[in-house]
C-alpha cells in the first residue's frame, strides 16, 4: 500500500510535458532573426550590416491602422510585393527560391482563397502573434 503514495510523489515530480515548439517561431528565427531579431525589433546581429535598417516587426499593426496586415506580410515574405528594403536594395534573400514544403490556404476577407507556402503562413500568424 505504500507504492501507491510513492508512485504518485514521483509522478508529481516529473517535470510537466513540454508542449511543440510553434513552427512559425522556429522558421522566424531561422529565416529572419539574424537580421530582425529575435523579438522582431529590427536589431538583429547582422542589421548593423544592412544598407537599410530592418523594419520593426511587433508594429505592424499599430502602423496599419491597428489590425495586423496578414496579406501584406504573406506577399512581402513570398515575395509578391517587395517593399523598401525587400525591393533590392538590401542584402535580403528571395525566400520564395529558397523554401520548399506544402502549400497551404488562408480565407482572405474578400472571400477569395489565398494560397502560399505553409512556412510563410506560419511565420505570419507568428508575427501576429508578436504585435504590440
Amino acid at each position: 500500500m505504500r507504492l501507491l503514495p510513492l508512485a504518485f510523489a514521483a509522478l508529481l515530480a516529473m517535470p510537466a510535458l513540454a508542449s511543440p515548439p510553434d513552427p512559425g517561431k522556429v522558421a522566424f528565427q531561422q529565416m529572419c532573426a539574424a537580421c530582425h531579431g529575435t523579438d522582431g525589433r529590427g536589431d538583429g546581429p547582422k542589421a548593423a550590416l544592412l544598407s537599410a535598417k530592418p523594419a520593426d516587426l511587433t508594429t505592424l499593426s499599430a502602423r496599419s491602422g491597428g489590425i495586423f496586415p496578414m496579406l501584406h506580410v504573406i506577399d512581402v515574405l513570398d515575395g509578391s510585393e517587395q517593399i523598401g528594403a525587400h525591393s533590392g536594395l538590401s542584402p535580403m534573400p528571395d525566400f520564395s527560391t529558397l523554401v520548399g514544403g506544402q502549400s497551404a490556404a488562408l480565407d482572405t476577407p474578400g472571400g477569395t482563397v489565398l494560397f502560399t507556402r505553409g512556412v510563410f503562413l506560419s511565420i505570419a500568424y507568428y508575427l501576429e502573434s508578436l504585435q504590440k
